[in-house]
């Protein structure tokens, strides 16, 4: 994907540099990903609009290019904050030694491509409002999930498990993840192929935040139990004292002894408090009850989808979400 184009003068200007520059924060960082949420969005809309010409599939692929910028940008300024070390399996863009802290720039000038590239190409498509208002509102929301899974961990200070429940975890996932890996891009689809009545864009939604959820404790497990080589990612959630879904878990199974030794060590970096939290977890068979856990929250999704009789709905848009996420290893 080529950089999103920047002076309205032509010719040779100083904004040159920025263009070449930002062509090189595209071409990192969003190479290398799984673009799901580009593929679903692209899928969906040509089972929503079984008529679809080739020119409006192209309109698709370019609405799954504004999620996957917006996607990058929640990325680059992830790791700043996480202080990650990789990302699909190449340093952290923030980490590379021509760029530090100009990544926070680099991160908005990715988001402000998704509203050039809406407004060059759907200025004129009848929910092209509803489709910045519905960007909008999805990244309003992702900064209140991050808000709260950082303040559930303040910087510096031991995190506070007794706040690690349920509810808390429910509320990090739905709005830090679930919302725009999964609402954004069906919802788009929907919009692109005229379906706008909100009935059913709430119908749509329910389904898909529970897939979202879903989907963000197997990374939570993943980052845990998965193979940095097909991941590209090193886990370090327990050394963060992220609210995950393993410690949420183990926290409400734990016998006592073993929640005062996940007190003590969890959201250290050193090596023992790290191999103390995880043999914890093989104590009480957190694996085990992720594997039981994935396969009831896929039986309640399918639950929800197959009683689906609107016309407009097309069940193997979802279906075909949970296949691409279930049993996942990446």
């Amino acid at each position: 994907m080529s950089a999103c184009h920047l002076s309205p003068l032509g010719g040779d200007t100083p904004l040159n540099e920025v263009q070449s520059w930002l062509g090189k924060v595209i071409e990192y960082n969003l190479k290398n990903g799984k673009r799901n949420r580009a593929k679903s969005l692209v899928l969906a809309y040509e089972q929503f609009s079984p008529g679809a010409t080739l020119e409006s599939v192209h309109l698709a692929c370019i609405l799954g290019w504004c999620v996957e910028l917006l996607q990058a940008y929640f990325l680059v300024v992830d790791d700043i904050m996480d202080n990650s070390i990789t990302r699909r399996g190449q340093l952290c863009w923030y980490r590379k030694e021509s760029v530090g802290m100009t990544a926070i720039n680099d991160g908005i000038m990715l988001n402000n491509c998704i509203f050039q590239l809406l407004s060059k190409n759907f200025a004129s498509h009848p929910s092209y409002l509803k489709m910045i208002d519905l960007f909008n509102e999805i990244t309003r929301f992702t900064a209140y999930g991050q808000c709260l899974d950082l303040i559930s961990n303040p910087l510096n200070k031991k995190p506070d498990l007794t706040k690690y429940t349920d509810d808390r975890y429910d509320a990090i996932v739905l709005y830090k993840t679930a919302y725009y890996s999964f609402s954004l891009p069906i919802r788009l689809a929907m919009y692109l192929g005229q379906i706008d009545d909100p009935t059913v864009h709430r119908q749509a939604e329910e389904i898909l935040l529970k897939i979202g959820h879903l989907f963000q404790a197997q990374d939570d497990y993943l980052d845990l139990y998965g193979d940095p080589k097909v991941t590209g990612k090193i886990g370090t959630d327990i050394e963060d004292g992220k609210c995950s879904w393993p410690i949420v878990q183990a926290l409400k199974v734990a016998r006592k002894e073993q929640a005062a030794a996940l007190m003590a060590h969890y959201g250290s970096s050193a090596e023992e408090s790290v191999a103390k939290i995880k043999a914890i977890y093989a104590e009480l068979d957190i694996e085990g009850r992720f594997r039981q856990f994935e396969k009831e929250q896929f039986d309640q999704i399918c639950a929800l989808v197959e009683p689906i009789d609107n016309k407009v709905l097309v069940k193997d848009v979802f279906y075909g979400l949970l296949t691409m996420i279930y049993q996942r290893k990446k």
